[in-house]
């Protein structure tokens, strides 16, 4: 109780005491004053004049300087004087997309950190798993980017803190993301005047690792394989032109033969708008890709390329895994 006493007695600087393991808080709000600022502290066993000054109990941290005239000045301290608790600032999502950098604004491959620490900050990464990378542990800025082996399960499961003249930051709370795989919106088929049939149009929208839809386009790219021909078709003697495209959203367009090639499509495909027909004349395994329109980025779903007498299709859907958390 002595030290609270006369601590009242002090200029009015934030104050903290320890006492081994039952520290308190004192503090202390308005203008610098001798004698009537008021700080609040708990009840304390420290003699600060017959104690040790280096046992736990004894030990003090002012954010300022305090100057005590009690008994004649006997205790006076400058101890971190001006110092204040780092803050960190930056963004707190993190993208990968395999060696793609599609959308930087919207999604940022890398991250800079600030503390209002300085340059003798330090930081630190608290993570279930490696997820995120740090450019240094020192400095004033720094540069966090994800590893590519993991991503969060949950938004804010990385934390990250900056220590200043003994003092840390709050945990600043950031989330790693990649693209992981696409949601079918409705299927459209078209018709279209000769020697065109029809068109169809399958569309998806581009869910990342936690399941939230990417409203920015990141492009997409496609990787086919062979075509196979099926029920007495030669429609694998003409190729289909391929192409990437937006992902706001990812739309596939299937379209057969043309009726006036040579030797003509057989069976002959038709349109009527209402996707009637059963049976497949031809099949062509695709891999799609997200975060780049020609090559590379994240795979995010793997199919067969359906052509139906009257409309086009994905057959047989291979959806990946969640990223691994």
């Amino acid at each position: 109780m002595w030290l609270a006493r006369r601590l009242r007695r002090c200029y009015d600087d934030p104050i903290e005491f320890g006492s081994g393991g039952n520290p308190a808080n004192g503090s202390s709000v308005g203008v610098l004053q001798l004698y009537n600022a008021v700080a609040t502290a708990d009840t304390e066993d420290c003699d600060p004049i017959f104690g040790d000054p280096n046992s736990p109990e004894c030990q003090v941290t002012v954010s300022g300087a305090v100057q005590c005239s009690v008994m004649g000045g006997i205790f006076s301290s400058i101890l971190a004087s001006g110092i204040s608790v780092p803050i960190i600032s930056g963004s707190n999502t993190v993208w990968w997309f395999n060696g793609q950098n599609p959308a930087s604004s919207a999604y940022p491959t890398s991250v800079t950190l600030s503390s209002t620490g300085g340059a003798s900050t330090s930081w630190a990464v608290q993570q279930s798993d490696s997820k995120v990378k740090l450019s240094a542990t020192t400095g004033a800025e720094i540069t966090v980017s994800s590893t590519g082996t993991n991503f969060s399960g949950q938004a804010g499961d990385i934390s990250i803190t900056a220590t200043a003249n003994g003092l840390g930051s709050s945990p600043f709370t950031m989330t790693a993301k990649t693209p992981w795989k696409l949601k079918p919106r409705p299927r459209q088929t078209f018709c279209n005047p000769s020697p065109e049939t029809y068109e169809t149009q399958i569309k998806y929208d581009l869910l990342d690792n936690l399941g939230g839809t990417m409203g920015t386009d990141i492009n997409w790219n496609e990787s086919l394989q062979a075509a196979h021909c099926q029920n007495s078709s030669n429609w694998c003697n003409y190729g289909i032109g391929t192409s990437g495209g937006s992902t706001n959203p990812l739309t596939d367009r299937l379209a057969p033969p043309l009726l006036n090639v040579s030797p003509a499509p057989q069976p002959p495909p038709t349109c009527n708008g209402q996707e009637t027909e059963a049976t497949r004349y031809r099949w062509i395994p695709q891999v799609i890709y997200a975060g780049n329109d020609t090559s590379g980025g994240v795979q995010v779903q793997s199919d067969q390329l359906g052509y139906y007498g009257d409309h086009g299709q994905h057959d047989s859907i291979q959806i990946p895994v969640q990223p691994p958390q």
